[in-house]
């Protein structure tokens, strides 16, 4: 199990932060990869959240393959949202279509560490988990 982060914005995993991947490590799988970012204005401000190139094209290209895909995205225990995954220009993914009310209806704000679990199952989907 891997955390990646945008490149120059790393950040230091807490002792909270590292106990829980350790609660969850026993239920995914040795490849399982997260990304982990704090959210910032540009992201409550438009309808989108982007992840960094090295990760688009390392994770999230080996289960995408289309440009434009649906994904169903959810914080545990919540109601899932449909939004859209789109693949750039510049070869990174961007979450959209959706993404707007998403925070605010889950208690997201600036500030707010988010932990991205991509997977695939029947559905392309997203976890959410909110520190």
């Amino acid at each position: 199990m891997k955390c990646a982060s945008a490149p120059g914005r790393d950040i230091n995993l807490s002792t909270e932060l590292k106990d829980y991947f350790k609660d969850i490590a026993q239920f995914l799988h040795p490849s399982n990869e997260f990304y982990v970012t704090t959210i910032n204005p540009t992201f409550m401000k438009q309808d989108k959240v982007h992840f960094s190139k090295q990760f688009s094209m390392t994770y999230i290209a080996l289960i995408v393959r289309k440009k434009t895909s649906q994904i169903e995205v959810r914080i545990p225990g919540h109601s899932s949202t449909t939004m859209v995954l789109h693949h750039s220009t510049e070869k990174r993914f961007n979450l959209k279509s959706g993404w707007t009310h998403f925070p605010t209806s889950n208690g997201i704000q600036v500030g707010t560490i988010c932990i991205f679990h991509f997977h695939q199952t029947n559905q392309l989907q997203a976890t959410i988990d909110v520190l």
